[in-house]
C-alpha cells in the first residue's frame, strides 16, 4: 500500500465519485494502482489516497471494468493528463443508452 496526496497524480478512471474521486484506477511510474480515499482530516474531504498495486488478473479485471464503463455508460469518468476527457451526455437513442447502463450496473 502506498499513500498519495490529494489531488491524485496519474488518475485514469474513477469508479466512485462524490464531489471528488473516492475510488478508481491510477497509473504511477508505469504501474497500475487501485486507489481509495483516505479520510484523515475533515470527514467530508480526503487529505490523501491509499494506492494498492494491481498485478495479473486483478489488473486485467480493473482495465476491463474501465473499458466496459466507457462503452456502456460513457467516458465522463476517464481522465488523461489529470483532466477529464468529457462531461456526461446521454447517447442516442436513449433506449440504447439506458439498456447499456443497466447491463453495466447489473454486472458491476
Amino acid at each position: 500500500m502506498i499513500r498519495a496526496p490529494y489531488p491524485l497524480p496519474g488518475l485514469l478512471w474513477v469508479s466512485s465519485f462524490y464531489d471528488y474521486p473516492l475510488a478508481g484506477l491510477a497509473r504511477l511510474n508505469g504501474q497500475f494502482y487501485r486507489f481509495e480515499a483516505d479520510y484523515v482530516g475533515a470527514p467530508d474531504w480526503p487529505s490523501r489516497y491509499r494506492l494498492y498495486e494491481l498485478e495479473g488478473i486483478e489488473k486485467i479485471r480493473w482495465l476491463l471494468r474501465k473499458w466496459l464503463f466507457e462503452i456502456c455508460v460513457g467516458k465522463h469518468m476517464t481522465y488523461r493528463n489529470g483532466r477529464r476527457l468529457c462531461y456526461y451526455q446521454p447517447r442516442r437513442p436513449r433506449i440504447l443508452h439506458h439498456s447499456l447502463m443497466r447491463l453495466y450496473y447489473a454486472t458491476a
